[in-house]
Formats: C-alpha cells, structure tokens, sequence
C-alpha cells in the first residue's frame, strides 16, 4: 500500500510544486482539444504523462465530457494502486475497464457508494460520477492508501453554503476533501453542488491535486496559478467559460503540516 509522507514537504513553495507539472506538459502526449492556453493543459498533460489518463481517439481526450465511475477507477488504480491490477485476470473480451473496477472495488473504493454492488453492470459503471460519489471514493482512496485522517464536520459545515443539503451518507468524505483541498467548492460560499458531475478535465485536476496530496502530506499550501492564495487549477481560465465550468473558489487551508503529524481516521 502506498503510504503518505507526513509534514517533511510543507514548506514547498508554489514554484516547486509547479516544476513538475510544466515538465510534464512538456512532455505528455498532445490532445488537440486541450491545447496549451486552456486552462486544464498542465493538469490534463500531467496525468497523461504519468499514464494515470488517456485520450479517446483520434488525438482528442474529451475534457468536457463528464467523467464515469470506469474513468475515475482507473485513473485512481493506476495512479496509486498499480500492482493492484495484476491480482485481477480478466478475459480478453472484457471490457477495458473490467480490471480496474474490480480493482477498486477489492481496495474498497466504493463503500459507502451504490456503485458497490453493481461495479460489474456495464450500464451502471458507464454513468457519470456526482460530487458526492467522487468525494466518498476520493476518501475511501486515502483511507486505503493508509492515510490516517478524521474529518472535521464542523469545519466543513462552516465553510460550505449548502452543508444542510449534504446527505449524512456523504458528510465525511464531503468535510475530509474539503479540507484537503482535493475537491473544495464550486463558488466563494464553498457552495459543494454535489449532486452535479464533473468533466474529465476537472477530474485529472483532481487527480494532481490527491498526488499532491499523497506525496506531500495533507493541507499542503495552495498551488498559485498566476493568482495569489488561488489552489492548483482553480483560478485557470477564471472569468471564461471553461473556467467557470471548473473553477472551485475555496483555498486549501493555509497552514502546512506539522512535521511527522498523524491525523487519525475513524473507521
């Protein structure tokens, strides 16, 4: 199991955190419906060069697309849990996605999901993930990766505008990747929407910010994009269509880890 590194990174800077990024849009394959002045290119490019996404074919990723229960298990599988793939044989007419969703789902991905009991049914695993759905996966994804993390409900209900909306079911993994600043809100009131979708794009931003996340230790410092106290791939293309279709306003908290801190996680 990959383990977090706890607080020995969060003096960072933002420039340090970005390095890896500019280089691997550098060097990640080119989609011609992500080009270099949109504002998901380095995230898209990234998670491309790390293998963690693909295209759709013909030199195109679809980044408005919304993002499915398969696209999401894969690139989580192969991002965090690769040897885990090699446990589950499937045949060669098998969907694409056959190993990855039973990867997931014998990690644990979808507890607390209703994708659980259903992760073999084509039609079912083929439709697009809510907000609430990718913060449950997105949290059982730290738990299984041995993060130890107990959310702060309180916390999160005072900086989200629609928390009475949030179905108790959903409450911790809503507080959990709020504080982490892996998916935070969808306006200044930290308003979390979640019965909405996300594209593919606002996905592989999701993505580099949990790698983040995993390999920097929790509550990192927010990433700047070109605005000051704006968190990675949130102020990109603000005030544009695109940018408001994936901007989250709400910034990662500012305080960096203390070093060696354990934050315990309620099973």
């Amino acid at each position: 199991m990959r383990k977090i590194i706890r607080g020995a990174i969060a003096v960072l800077t933002s420039a340090c955190l970005t390095t890896g990024a500019a280089a691997a849009a550098a060097a990640a394959p080119a989609f011609s419906d992500v080009p270099e002045d949109n504002w998901a290119y380095p995230y898209v490019s990234e998670a491309a060069e790390k293998g963690w996404v693909s295209g759709i074919g013909g030199g195109l990723f679809a980044p408005d697309n919304e993002v499915t229960y398969t696209e999401l298990s894969a690139m989580l599988v192969r991002a965090f849990f690769p040897e885990e793939l090699s446990k589950h044989e499937v045949s060669e007419d098998a969907p694409w996605y056959a190993a990855a969703c039973t990867s997931a789902d014998a990690l644990g991905l979808y507890v607390g999901v209703d994708i659980r009991t259903q992760h073999t049914n084509a039609t079912m695993v083929t439709q697009p993930v809510s907000r609430y759905e990718m913060a449950q996966i997105l949290y059982n994804t730290l738990r299984a990766a041995e993060v130890q993390l107990t959310p702060d409900l309180a916390a999160a209900q005072a900086t989200t505008a629609d928390w009475e909306s949030v179905p108790g079911r959903y409450q911790a993994a809503v507080a959990a990747v709020k504080a982490t600043g892996i998916i935070t809100g969808v306006d200044g009131a930290g308003t979390f929407n979640g019965t909405a979708t996300m594209s593919r794009a606002q996905a592989a931003t999701v993505m580099c910010r949990m790698d983040d996340a995993l390999t920097y230790g929790l509550n990192i410092p927010p990433l700047v994009d070109g605005t000051e106290g704006t968190v990675r791939g949130e102020d990109s293309g603000a005030g544009t269509e695109e940018g408001e279709q994936a901007s989250e306003q709400a910034a990662i908290p500012n305080e960096p880890p203390v070093d060696d801190q354990v934050i315990e996680v309620e099973s």
